[in-house]
């Protein structure tokens, strides 16, 4: 089989996506290519790499590549970035299809070389057969002007067929025109202005086409608003950005939102620009803010929404929150130096007691509330005349029941006997519910089915109570005939609740790889902050496993911030797969699932360990083990018993993982920094990592 280089040589732009790239200069003039360029095949079920190259691309902002391929002669096993991606790049994943990948960054910055591996892409080979991969290459400047792409390779020869002419890409359509929307934000923290709670700065509201990333490291923009309240970057940004439809940047002191306050402004959306994010400065924290991203702002109809829901408090990740007054830049404190780090934007831990700003600025759960409302305006009734009116039969009573469904979990029974029978995965399309959860009498345990498992489910039975999360809620319409095993004449929904308020009910499923025939499996699911565990026993032929948490009282099983440990279980009672942690966001409350997949085999750390050197006493040599919860840099100090270090041994960046055996584990020889063998006697020995450190002693003997 050969394969070669299509050449749509396509040309485009990409905006830099809002609140998370930084605009610079740039040349223009990149070569794209696909190496090798030409492959014999391997045999099927075998694998192939090509590499993604970029020539002439020093001063490159952003791209975006596509891959296409045969899906009857190859199947996507992977894509990496490759060593043109410097750190502190945005990675952008392109979803993926049955026949084609993509992989893109932006946010990446001159670099010296501008040579270099933008991807490697992996296919496992279906069919041993000649076909073609195409390259369509995307290069962006944070100026959105366009850039020259050279594609290079050709169309292929030999038996395949060929490959169809890529059309041009249509200019980007108008805006529709939108409808208002009011918008108003309300700050939920307590305390006086300047003495307590959290002012926010002048908040920023916009209307755009997508969701909003905020994985990742923060832009510059994002870092300047964190640190200082300044929101015009971000304005500037979206102004001028064809994706936004719509920008609001309060400014002054008339902008600000002290404790307990609120402001409302009006901002218009539309079909296309059907997202609103917005976001503030905690002003009494080094970067924290609040934010809320891509909340939508129609329902799958295309009617505008109402609703009311509350944000959490965000760290930007590039300051350190020491708690330090000199740093915090807001009254009362006024401080003007910087605390640098490097992180990604995650929630905030709140005000950690570390420093000199006091509790009174702490704050526990959302920090704000915002409540959104369609602007729409009713037309004045026209006068009708008065008509006589002929009295009307009503037609006979149709078998339909209607019910309310608050947004986020409800508790229902179905009404009628369906002509199909409902299974878990067909009653949840038809309510718009992310997962079902039935209570099996006989186990005397909560059963769980999410909307993206495979396969049916149970059987929805009448009678019966279940468990259902709707995000969207509304009226659903449910058509049949009454039950014979019910004597429920008007089941109803029970009221719902305002996420991420409450959460009482929450589903861990996924599937299990790599099983033993005959083995059974236990899944074990825990929540560090409450300690509350669910469990799920699975045999090795039936390889999906739902694992419930649910109070049918109402009270919250599982908040934003909270951190999951999932681990699976032979029927031995050992570890064969995780621990995995998992911090749960506001989008994992707005489903009310989490979804992922166990392997047996790959097992994690559960904690950061120390271990005791072996041999001890040794002489000349040593071997010091450890295990990793989390990947680190690592760095050994040997001491004498005065406390003057002998010997620093940087072992760089480890993976998380366990380094226990001769091979693994941290080597001493026995010699000082000069290279000089130490006396014999005692020692102590110290690994350290940003998180963690601990020391133990040891014993030379000569």
């Amino acid at each position: 089989m050969t394969y070669q280089i299509v050449n749509p040589s396509k040309f485009f732009v990409i905006l830099a996506a809002l609140m998370l790239f930084a605009v610079q200069s740039m040349t223009y003039g990149q070569t794209i290519s696909i190496d090798p360029a030409t492959i014999e095949s391997p045999a099927a079920g075998e694998q192939l790499t090509v590499n993604i190259n970029i020539a002439d691309g020093a001063n490159v902002a952003g791209y975006q590549v596509t891959v296409t391929f045969d899906s009857t002669a190859l199947s996507n096993a992977s894509i990496a970035n490759g060593d043109y991606l410097p750190a502190g790049a945005f990675v952008a994943p392109i979803p993926a299809t049955d026949t084609s990948v993509g992989l893109g960054a932006t946010a990446i910055g001159a670099t010296s070389d501008g040579d270099g591996t933008l991807a490697t892409v992996t296919f496992t080979v279906v069919e041993a057969k000649s076909s073609a991969i195409g390259l369509e290459a995307i290069i962006s400047d944070p100026a959105a002007a366009p850039i020259a792409v050279t594609v290079e390779g050709g169309m292929v020869t030999g038996p395949a067929s060929e490959m169809p002419e890529t059309p041009e890409t249509p200019e980007m359509p108008e805006m529709p025109a939108g409808i208002e929307f009011s918008v108003t934000l309300t700050n939920l923290t307590m305390g006086v202005p300047t003495q307590g709670g959290q002012i926010f700065s002048p908040p920023l509201f916009m209307t755009h086409t997508d969701r909003l990333a905020f994985e990742g490291p923060a832009s510059n923009q994002l870092r300047i608003l964190a640190e200082t309240g300044n929101n015009q970057p971000y304005a500037e940004l979206g102004r001028a950005s064809s994706q936004v439809a719509d920008v609001v940047a309060l400014e002054g002191i008339e902008g600000v939102v002290v404790p307990g306050a609120s402001t409302t402004i009006t901002i218009t959306a539309n079909m296309d620009a059907s997202y609103l994010s917005l976001v503030a400065m905690l002003v009494q924290t080094n970067d924290g803010i609040v934010m809320g991203a891509g909340l939508p702002l129609f329902d799958e109809d295309g009617n505008p929404r109402s609703f009311t829901m509350d944000l959490m408090a965000y760290d930007a990740g590039t300051e350190e929150n020491n708690e330090l007054a000199t740093h915090v830049p807001g009254p009362p404190f006024g401080g003007n130096e910087r605390a640098p780090t490097e992180e990604d934007v995650h929630l905030h831990p709140g005000i950690t007691g570390v420093g000199d700003v006091g509790p009174e600025f702490n704050w526990t759960g959302p920090v704000a509330s915002v409540i959104v409302e369609a602007v729409v305006e009713v037309p004045e009734e026209p006068e009708v005349p008065e008509v006589p009116v002929e009295p009307v039969i009503p037609p006979e009573p149709k078998n339909m029941f209607e019910m309310a469904l608050a947004p986020g979990l409800n508790m229902i029974s179905l009404p009628l006997m369906p002509a199909e029978p409902h299974t878990a995965s067909s009653f949840a399309e038809a309510i718009g519910a992310t997962i079902v959860i039935r209570f099996d009498t006989a186990m005397q345990e909560f059963v769980g089915f999410t909307a993206d498992q495979e396969g049916d489910g149970f059987l929805i039975e009448g009678g019966q109570g279940y468990i259902v999360n709707v995000p969207g809620g509304g009226m659903v319409t449910f058509e049949g005939t009454a039950w014979d095993n019910t004597m429920e004449e008007d089941p109803a929904a029970a009221p719902g609740i305002e996420l991420p308020s409450t959460t009482w009910a929450f589903v861990v499923s996924g599937d299990l790889l790599e099983t033993e025939v005959g083995v059974s499996y236990t899944v074990v699911a825990k929540n560090r902050r409450t300690g509350e565990g669910t469990t799920r026993r699975v045999s090795s032929g039936h390889r999906e496993f739902g694992t419930v948490w649910a109070d049918l009282s109402r009270n919250s099983v599982i908040e934003a911030g909270d951190t999951l440990e999932v681990m699976l279980f032979d029927d031995m009672g050992n570890i064969v797969s995780g621990p995995f942690t998992h911090k749960v966001g506001v989008e994992d409350l707005r489903k009310a699932y989490l979804s992922l997949s166990l392997t047996v085999g790959d097992m994690h750390p559960a904690e950061t360990i120390l271990g005791q050197n072996f041999p001890n006493p040794f002489n000349p040599e040593t071997w010091i083990p450890y295990q990793l919860e989390q990947s680190a840099d690592i760095v050994l100090q040997i001491y004498d018993t005065s406390g003057g270090i002998v010997r620093t041994i940087d072992l760089g960046f480890k993976p998380q993982g366990f380094y226990m055996t001769r091979s693994t584990a941290a080597y001493w020889d026995g010699r000082n920094n000069m290279g000089e063998q130490v006396a014999s006697g005692v020692y102590f020995y110290s690994l350290q990592t940003p998180d963690f450190s601990a020391t133990r002693k040891m014993l030379i003997l000569k």
